[in-house]
């Protein structure tokens, strides 16, 4: 559903919404409290600890999320700035679940905002 998040007033104000409602802050939460390292150096993509936080089945969900906000929505992308290195990460962490081409779908949503990017 959040992929499908239409340009406009209206996504942006359904966008809004998922930040006054915590659903960003609760993604951002669960990334911050799985990964194995917040900040550089993160170790090594094929390192247990990765793959383990790759396994994880809530995972694909929260990076999906996390894409379908992030598009064309400041406030979300600013608030998602800390996270790239762990998503960096996780794009390159090999899994069943592909979550490495999530991760890459969220960080194709930061690619808009100068800064970020």
């Amino acid at each position: 559903m959040v992929t499908n998040i239409q340009t406009g007033p209206y996504g942006a104000t359904f966008k809004d919404l998922a930040m006054e409602r915590s659903t960003l802050e609760k993604c951002l939460h669960y990334l911050r409290t799985r990964a194995p390292n917040f900040k550089p150096p993160l170790g090594r993509p094929d390192s247990d600890e990765w793959k383990e936080m790759a396994s994880k089945p809530a995972l694909k969900y929260v990076l999906r999320l996390l894409a379908g906000f992030a598009s064309n929505h400041v406030p979300i992308q600013e608030a998602m700035s800390e996270y790239v290195c762990v998503i960096h990460q996780l794009e390159q962490v090999s899994s069943d679940e592909h979550v490495g081409s999530l991760a890459e779908n969220a960080l194709e949503a930061l690619r808009s905002h100068e800064k970020v990017k």
